[in-house]
């Protein structure tokens, strides 16, 4: 629910309005995500849009047995109520877009994100929850995300391994003229920790153990990013 005001002139347009939202949901049937209970409130001046509140429940299915066998009063209070998304921030939006259908935003972004027991994942074989804090920022042509995260509980079984390849006398020939999807990427600052927590149970290749330690993928200008950390085995 909200409104909309437009003023000024074609060159030049000035937007106002204001938006609330109750009910929201968002699903990803294929991860298991499912956001619920979502909570919106938003304002546009001066070409700034702020939102103020934009926060979902998130719905915990069931952990896996092997997660309830591991400690089961700690997983038991970990899906005793739901988890919690929240995201705030402001983003300027391009004058020059709102007369045109090209509508897009301007050179200035950032949104804080709070997780608190997210569901990531909420399938029978990959399950993951996951907490902490983080921010990603657009300026400059430069995207900038920062967090730091922390596994709460988590079942990660691989698949089979086996999966189809083409066979090496396949040749894939492209129309001429036509060229890879592709581009040049954006300007990077990534710098993202997760630490795996002390629940995070593994099956797969042959390994059946609770991994610890942490992650951190970082990276600067055009590289594509890089992951360092340390993890180890534990009960294995």
């Amino acid at each position: 629910d909200g409104q909309l005001s437009l003023a000024g002139t074609p060159a030049q347009p000035l937007a106002s309005g204001r938006w609330r939202g109750e009910q929201l949901s968002l699903a990803a049937p294929e991860l298991g995500l499912k956001l619920v209970n979502g909570r919106l409130d938003a304002s546009l001046a001066d070409q700034l849009l702020r939102v103020s509140q934009l926060a979902f429940d998130s719905v915990l299915q069931a952990p896996p047995r092997a997660l309830r066998r591991a400690d089961s009063e700690a997983i038991e209070q970990l899906v005793a109520k739901p988890g919690r998304l929240e995201i705030s921030g402001e983003m300027r939006v391009d004058p020059g877009s709102l007369s045109g259908s090209d509508a897009r935003l301007g050179d200035g972004a950032a949104l804080d994100l709070r997780l608190e027991r997210v569901g990531v994942y909420q399938l029978p074989d990959q399950w993951l929850t996951v907490s902490g804090s983080g921010r990603i920022a657009w300026a400059k042509d430069t995207l900038a995300v920062r967090s730091k995260l922390a596994v709460d509980a988590a079942y990660w079984q691989l698949a089979p391994l086996g999966t189809p390849k083409l066979s090496d006398d396949v040749v894939v020939k492209r129309p001429a003229g036509s060229q890879a999807s592709g581009g040049l990427r954006p300007r990077l600052e990534v710098d993202v920790e997760t630490d795996l927590g002390r629940n995070f149970h593994f099956r797969g290749a042959g390994l059946s153990a609770r991994l610890a330690g942490s992650v951190r993928v970082a990276a600067q200008g055009r590289d594509l990013p890089r992951a360092s950390g340390r993890i180890r085995t534990r009960d294995g």
